[in-house]
């Protein structure tokens, strides 16, 4: 690699030896360095500012997505047309499906039944540019069962998109439904007089605080 020369004038530029080498210059242009021999390109100044704007949007973009590789949350980029266009590698851990598969459907369709009104409701808030905070809903996994997500996102109405992470919850919901289920057993017991009055109470107990 070197600096290439031009074997006739250049309009505005000046030239200078360098040896055997001719170095062109000017005040409002540079020459790129090249293969000697292929030819000169120069670069306005104008040109040099949006080649430098390009780079920095690269190293941005380079650190953008190792932060979005290396987050223990899933991370997504979604559409406003309720479809994913973006999401970590988190997503097929937690939900146990492919890419494809999640960008093939809207993320409603992963949406328990149950939560699927209280979602669109949230989801119709983000175009009007609402934020969703701390919503709880449920996800289905690709073996059917169903994982308890927390999610925080925005809308950026301007570039059509929401930005959103989930965090998974479900062995915090799993932990708080036992601690649940044994204060309501032992309430059922101190307040019967006999086993055979407290059975079907600690029946209904347990069964209001299982998924």
């Amino acid at each position: 690699m070197g600096w290439c020369t031009y074997s006739e004038p250049l309009l505005g530029c000046s030239s200078v030896m360098f040896g055997n080498t001719e170095l062109i210059y000017s005040a409002n242009c540079r020459v790129k360095p090249c293969v000697t021999g292929l030819g000169c390109v120069l670069m306005s100044p104008l040109e040099e500012r949006t080649s430098h704007e390009v780079n920095q949007n690269q190293a941005e973009d380079e650190r953008s997505q190792g932060f979005f590789t290396l987050s223990p949350d899933l991370l997504c980029i979604a559409g406003i047309d309720a479809c994913f266009k973006h999401l970590n590698s988190m997503w097929q851990h937690t939900l146990g499906y492919t890419k494809e598969e999640l960008h093939s459907q809207p993320y409603m369709a992963f949406a328990h039944p149950e939560d699927q009104k209280c979602t669109l409701g949230e989801a119709r808030k983000l175009p009007d540019g609402h934020a969703v905070q701390a919503f709880k809903n449920r996800c289905r996994c690709k073996d059917g069962s169903y994982r308890w997500l927390v999610w925080n996102a925005i809308p950026l109405i301007d570039q059509q998109l929401i930005y959103a992470t989930a965090r998974d919850i479900t062995q915090q919901k799993r932990t708080d439904r036992r601690r649940a289920a044994r204060y309501a057993v032992a309430r059922v017991l101190a307040e019967s007089l006999t086993l055979r009055e407290a059975a079907p109470k600690l029946l209904q107990a347990v069964c209001e605080n299982v998924d």
